[in-house]
């Protein structure tokens, strides 16, 4: 299963606090964790329970810590093994197996089928345990969540846009110039062609 968590310790403090962690002395609340850290934010932990009897089981995880975005962000991977749910689907499948097999005539296939189930129970449900462990450890030691916090002050509201400035319009040079004596504004009418007088001393026909 992987997993990220979020922390507003910064990677330096992360691995310090996993290192006390790892120091202290397992207790029936806080089992003890061992492991090994890194300063460059990588890590490994491990944690060792018991399934049934003297059977036990030990799960380890291994993440990173890297700092982005102002925060501190946990990535890694633990084995989750089985719910109980399936935990019990699956007993009830392998119960069905070797009875099956001991009345078809095959106990030796049937008797390694339970055993093989037996031996898939262990990690099935010491991984289930011990990744709920593990998990709580880790958010609990680097004060850690699955959501990213949100500091205060880091959002503001959108600025109201800036209303928009509408200049007159400037007239161009020579458009308001009065216009010459004698001369007039409106298109001067065309006038007709006037035609020329004939030449002196021509005959009329």
């Amino acid at each position: 299963m992987q997993f990220i968590l979020y922390t507003d310790k910064t990677v330096q403090q992360c691995m310090n606090a996993l290192h006390e962690r790892m120091q202290a002395k397992g207790s029936s609340s806080r089992p003890e964790l061992h492991g090994w850290i890194e300063k460059n934010g990588h890590f490994s932990l491990a944690v060792t329970s018991s399934v049934f009897g003297r059977l036990h089981r030990t799960t380890r995880m291994s993440g990173a810590a890297l700092r982005e975005n102002g925060s501190t962000v946990i990535r890694g991977y633990v084995s989750d093994g089985v719910s109980p749910q399936w935990q019990k689907i699956l007993a009830g499948v392998l119960v069905v197996v070797c009875v099956v097999l001991l009345f078809s005539g095959q106990a030796v296939l049937g008797l390694s089928a339970l055993l093989v189930g037996g031996a898939a129970y262990v990690p099935m449900r010491g991984d289930y345990n011990n990744s709920e462990i593990l998990l709580m450890e880790l958010e609990r030691t680097l004060k850690a969540s699955p959501k990213p916090s949100k500091k205060p002050g880091t959002t503001s509201a959108p600025r109201p846009a800036k209303p928009a400035v509408v200049r007159p319009a400037v007239a161009k040079a020579g458009a308001g110039k009065p216009a010459a004596k004698g001369v007039s504004n409106k298109s001067v009418a065309a006038r007709p062609a006037v035609a020329k007088p004939a030449a002196a001393g021509a005959k009329k026909k």
